[in-house]
Formats: structure tokens, C-alpha cells, sequence
């Protein structure tokens, strides 16, 4: 048996060269050290479960059983029991932190963690070692080490301009947490939609929208992943749906009116509804591209207001963001929002989403703020399926030209923004590369700068193993991006702009 395609690649991996062979005894998953057992380590073992049945195609009856034992043979030496798995927690070095692993395969298989997410994502790495042939499941024999660069590794998408069903996002969320992923951000508003139900103001929405009880479901099904949900409410703007909905909270431009105060009790008490449907410590504002009608009465009234007061914002926007950073601190969350008005002293406790260009996140950090790196010139999936578009994101890093680890940086996330509308959601994952983005995204926030020492033609050839193995039936549209690339794809055009193979003769 070859040696696997991990993705993304562990800091450290020794082949052996053997098999293990997990049909020789009746299998089954063993979860050792009971009293460690909860539903979070639970996800771990029913993460495996789901990787075995998919593989195998064996039925519950058939596979696994679950066995809670407490093995002395395990627990005090771990090494794994033959033909079997294994799921330990135990310490295994402050270094691993609460997501890392060691996968130790042959005879069996051995997942041992610090906690229940390490196991889960050891899981993940066992899942694509796995293989099942002639009634034989099978993995090469090994030790890995491994643990991620960066605590914050996220992907965006963008529902207020497309909705996407529940079952659509699941799908996501699934696919994000196998690769590591740990943070799924909804983009619930924009100009064209409002897709959050909220019972307060029932008639602000616009069809379709999901229901706090969809959305509820969709927590918990990545909360069983290790994936959080962070909810994004866009304003002051980017917001024409809710202007439609709300026009008295409208400003003299195409904005929220942050001189009207009846808008700052609308959206503390929409917030409020979001928190109790978001679980996430994190709640994204937007206040993005946006300025206000400088012919406003009542902002002028408000700027006249407070300009007057002792260490009063320097703006208006300032003003709004410190307003609104109170309201999700009450909440007992932490405000993010983009970078767009870093200049205005934005308050230290708000994470600064970094996407402009010319932007730098490890500058920001040195700022004393916390980041997420999402830079619109590598990891904004919707810049077109140019040859080298893999490729960018892949020698991209969270902490970009830094190499030594950055206080502040929480670490990166990809943003798949679609502007035009579609008639089917999986349109979007076409037209913006998706998946192949997403998998290269997912070894950079895992590895972290370190991991572009390894040439990005080792990682196309992994990445082409995911493709025909895991995406067969997915859209995963890709033209090899080594060797003579810009000869072999000159030219080449589609009407949405995505580049495919020409007919052959």
C-alpha cells in the first residue's frame, strides 16, 4: 500500500511500510477510558463510525459495535489493540494543545489526545489513510504527530445575496470539518437579502429565509464536528434589503442612521435574537464599505451631540461601532468587523477582520489587536478560475511574510463570495473553484507558514488524489497548475469564466 494523501499535511508523518488490516478480527471502534466519555468525545467516535459505514458500506449491525472498555494494555502503554480502533484522551504533551493528535496505526489504530477535538480531527487523518478492497479495510502502518498552526481556520459564505438550504450548508460544514476547518461564517444579510427570522420584527425578511430553528439545527450539527457558527449581521451597511424593510432607519444615503436613535434599540434587540440562536463567542458586524450621508440632520444632530463630550470617537462610524461593540459585549460576546475602519480607533477588545488590499494582518496584530487574515488577494474565492488559482492560495499564509508566530493572529479564513445570482446553489461551489480552493485553504491554516517549504507540485498531486477519491460527484473544477501551465491552458474560456479542458479531436 502507497503512502496516503494526507491533506492537510501533518508536521510530522513515519511510514513504516507495512498494513494493517482491520478485517481480521470482528471489528469494531473501542473508547477507552470511560470516564472521560461525553457527547463531545463521543463526536470522535461517531466521526469514525460515519468514515467506516461510507467506506465499507457495512451496516450498523454489522459495524461498529461500540465497546467501552477501560484496557489497562492501552491506556497505561498506548499502543493500539490488534485489527481494532482505539480513542484515548490522555496528556500527551502541551505542545498538541486541545487539537492535537497522535495517530499511531499497526496493529490497530490508536487515537490519542489532550481532549475531544484532537481526537476528532486524529479521526479525520485515519479517515483518509483508510481503504477497502475485496471486502479488506486496510491502512499503511504509522506514527503521526500533529497539531494546527493557527486556532481560527474558517470559511465564509455568502447567503444574503444566495440563499442556500440547510441540507446545502450541512454539506459544507461536513466537508470543512474533514479537512480541519473549525469555523463556518454565515453571511446571513446583505443588499439583496435578509435571512434571518426575527420574531421581533416578523416582517423583516425576505423569502427565502431561514428559520431560528433551521439555523439551530445547523449549529448543532457542526457543533457534533467541532465547527463553529459565527453569524454575520451586516451594518450600518451593505444592508438595502433591511432599509426596504425598516425605511425610518434609513439614512439620507443607502445606510443604516446612526443619528436615529430607535436604530441602535432595532439592532440590540435583533442581536439579542441572534445570541440566543448562535452559541458562537463570536458575532460578526460587518461595517464594511460604507459611509454616511453627510446631508443628514439627524446625523449632524448626533455628531453635534456627542462631539461635544470628553474622549468622544473621533466619527460618526466610530461612534456606531463603539455603540454597538457595548450591545455584543453585554451579550457576553466578542464584536468582529472588518478592517474597513481601522483608522477611526476602533475599541482593543473588537477582532479585526482583515480582507482590503494593502492590508497587512500581522501589522494589525502588532497593534494590540486580534486578527483573522482573509487578504481579497489570495483567499477570496471569487477572483476567477484563472490556471493559478490553487496555486495563490496555497503560497499564501495567515501570517504572510512573517515566519515567526504572530501574538494577536488568530489565523485565516476563506471568503466565497458569489455576486450574481443563481438558480442552483451548486452553482455557486462551480463557478468559484470551491473545493479546490477550500482544500488548499485548509493545509495553509492548518501547517501555517512553515508548511510552503513543501513544493506546491507534491501538493497538487495529493490534491488530485482528494479530487477522484472524495469528489467524484462533486463540481471540482481544475486544470493542473504545474509543468508548462501557461502553455497548456492558454486561451482556454467558458461563458462564467472558469476554465476547462478544450474538446479534444
Amino acid at each position: 500500500m502507497q503512502q496516503a494523501a494526507l491533506i492537510p499535511l501533518p508536521r510530522s508523518v513515519q511510514w513504516t511500510g507495512d498494513v494493517t488490516d482491520f478485517s481480521r478480527l470482528a471489528p469494531r471502534i473501542q473508547i477507552v477510558a470511560p470516564e472521560m466519555a461525553g457527547p463531545s468525545f463521543e463526536f470522535a467516535y461517531e466521526a469514525l463510525a460515519r468514515a467506516v459505514n461510507e467506506l465499507t458500506g457495512w451496516t450498523a449491525e454489522e459495524f461498529p459495535v461500540l465497546e467501552i472498555v477501560d484496557d489497562p494494555e492501552i491506556t497505561a502503554a498506548g499502543s493500539p489493540l490488534e485489527g481494532a480502533f482505539g480513542l484515548l484522551l490522555t496528556d500527551i504533551g502541551e505542545q498538541f494543545g486541545e487539537e492535537g493528535y497522535r495517530l499511531t496505526v499497526g496493529p490497530g489504530a490508536l487515537v490519542q489526545a489532550n481532549a475531544p477535538a484532537g481526537l476528532f480531527y486524529g479521526v479525520q487523518t485515519l479517515r483518509q489513510m483508510l481503504r477497502f478492497e475485496d471486502g479488506r479495510l486496510s491502512a499503511p502502518c504509522c506514527v503521526i504527530e500533529d497539531w494546527p498552526a493557527f486556532p481560527w481556520r474558517g470559511i465564509m459564505l455568502d447567503q444574503g445575496r444566495n440563499y442556500q438550504s440547510p441540507e446545502f450548508l450541512r454539506r459544507q460544514i461536513e466537508i470543512a470539518a474533514r479537512y480541519k476547518l473549525n469555523v463556518f461564517h454565515l453571511h446571513l444579510t446583505e443588499y439583496p437579502g435578509w435571512r434571518f427570522e426575527t420574531r421581533a420584527f416578523p416582517h423583516l425578511k425576505t423569502e427565502p429565509c431561514y428559520t431560528q430553528d433551521e439555523l439551530r439545527e445547523i449549529v448543532d450539527y457542526a457543533a457534533a464536528r467541532f465547527v463553529t457558527v459565527m453569524p454575520e449581521i451586516e451594518m450600518p451597511g451593505h444592508c438595502t434589503a433591511f432599509l426596504e424593510l425598516m425605511p425610518h432607519l434609513k439614512c439620507t444615503n443607502d445606510t443604516m442612521c446612526p443619528g436615529n436613535e430607535e436604530l441602535y434599540s432595532t439592532l440590540q434587540t435583533i442581536l439579542e435574537e441572534v445570541a440566543d440562536v448562535f452559541p458562537s463567542p463570536y458575532i460578526h458586524i460587518g461595517t464594511d464599505e460604507c459611509e454616511f450621508g453627510s446631508d443628514c440632520p439627524r446625523c449632524q444632530a448626533k455628531w453635534e451631540e456627542i462631539s461635544c463630550q470628553p474622549d468622544h470617537p473621533p466619527t460618526l462610524m466610530a461612534y456606531f461601532i463603539s455603540r454597538m461593540n457595548e450591545v455584543v459585549k453585554r451579550l457576553g460576546r466578542t464584536t468582529v468587523t472588518w478592517n474597513d475602519q481601522l483608522d477611526l480607533g476602533i475599541p482593543k477588545d473588537v477582532v479585526i477582520h482583515s480582507w482590503k488590499m494593502g492590508s497587512h494582518a500581522p501589522s494589525i496584530a502588532a497593534m494590540g489587536y486580534r486578527v483573522i487574515n482573509s487578504h481579497s488577494r489570495d483567499v477570496y474565492f471569487d477572483h476567477g478560475l484563472t490556471p493559478e488559482y490553487v496555486r495563490r492560495i496555497y503560497e499564501w499564509s495567515p501570517s504572510e511574510d512573517v515566519t515567526m508566530p504572530v501574538p494577536g493572529l488568530l489565523g485565516g479564513q476563506g471568503e466565497a463570495w458569489h455576486d450574481p445570482p443563481v438558480e442552483d446553489e451548486w452553482q455557486i461551489i462551480e463557478d468559484l473553484g470551491f473545493y479546490p480552493r477550500l482544500l488548499a485553504l485548509a493545509e495553509r491554516v492548518w501547517q501555517g507558514p512553515d508548511g510552503r517549504a513543501v513544493p506546491f507540485e507534491e501538493f497538487e498531486e495529493r490534491l488530485l488524489d482528494h479530487r477522484d477519491r472524495y469528489f467524484s460527484r462533486l463540481p471540482f473544477p481544475y486544470p493542473e497548475q504545474t509543468e508548462n501551465w501557461k502553455d497548456r491552458y492558454k486561451g482556454w474560456t467558458h461563458p462564467r469564466g472558469i476554465w476547462t479542458p478544450p474538446a479534444q479531436d
